[in-house]
């Protein structure tokens, strides 16, 4: 526990040093919690996501039943759900 705090720590004393030394901050500056971690990442060490959206459509929804009876059947198709007619 004590580590994460000094890692966060870390991160503030970073990120305060940087808002005092400049007017404007630029892209490169890492003063965000999210780029602030990534930068300080190994790149060697990371395993990529690999994600994709299946459509939701193949033909145009005419009514919202039929958006609600398009969305039950990509639910059912993504939770590995038999879909009997």
């Amino acid at each position: 526990m004590k580590e994460a705090v000094l890692i966060e720590q870390n991160w503030l004393e970073h990120a305060v040093k940087v808002m005092a030394a400049q007017d404007v901050i630029d892209r490169e500056d890492s003063v965000t919690w999210a780029a602030y971690h990534a930068s300080r990442c190994d790149a060697d060490n990371y395993c990529p996501t690999f994600t994709q959206l299946m459509p939701l459509f193949d033909e145009k929804a005419a009514s919202a039943s039929m958006v609600k009876h398009k969305m039950t059947v990509q639910m059912k198709a993504t939770q590995h759900q038999v879909i009997f007619p």
